[in-house]
């Protein structure tokens, strides 16, 4: 993760409480992006969710398949994903490590980034993509309320045309905010 460069990033959504800020990464043309929002939950309703990796293909947008490959602690552990893609496109799988830290009692964070594990190859029909970037920074504004953000930054790899690769960078973190909303909503029916 490029932490030392300095982003200037546009504003480019505003739709139902959630901003899409996008910004041009200094190595490469794929864009990454911002999402913002105010969730009505605790924190801790939203690390639940968070930290359920059998409940992430009923908020994750084209999620079909979620599993951890490796737990080293409670705070980090090694998990893979695939995503169904339309058609022409080929489903895109990841592995990456995910570290979870607590800065304060109120603000934590979520990092995750992709990792080359012998834990599971490439699969026959589906492109290896390299998640470069992904990270949930939450923070506790009381105790029914959580300020969210997520940045996202994906090659998805492949013979993609850069050009869609970005429209999809764009609507990616504004579909995982709202399911993730959703989730919170239908566990508060439970």
């Amino acid at each position: 993760m490029a932490e030392s460069e300095t982003l200037e990033w546009q504003e480019v959504k505003s739709s139902d409480g959630i901003q899409i800020y996008t910004a041009k990464a200094n190595d490469t043309p794929i864009i990454k992006v911002k999402a913002v929002a105010l969730l009505d939950a605790s924190l801790n309703r939203v690390v639940a969710i968070l930290d359920d990796e059998t409940q992430y293909s009923k908020w994750v947008p084209y999620l079909s398949e979620a599993k951890v490959l490796q737990r080293d602690s409670a705070a980090e552990r090694l998990v893979y994903n695939v995503f169904n893609a339309p058609w022409p496109v080929r489903d895109r799988d990841f592995v990456y490590r995910l570290v979870i830290s607590s800065h304060t009692e109120t603000i934590i964070t979520y990092v995750m980034e992709s990792e080359i594990s012998s834990f599971m190859p490439e699969q026959k029909g589906v492109i290896r993509a390299s998640l470069l970037e992904s990270t949930y920074s939450l923070t506790m504004l009381n105790d029914n309320q959580t300020h969210v953000e997520l940045i996202f930054h994906a090659d998805a790899r492949g013979r993609l045309p850069i050009w869609i690769v970005n429209i999809a960078h764009r609507s990616f973190p504004y579909d995982a905010i709202k399911g993730l909303r959703a989730q919170l909503e239908s566990s508060e029916l439970h």
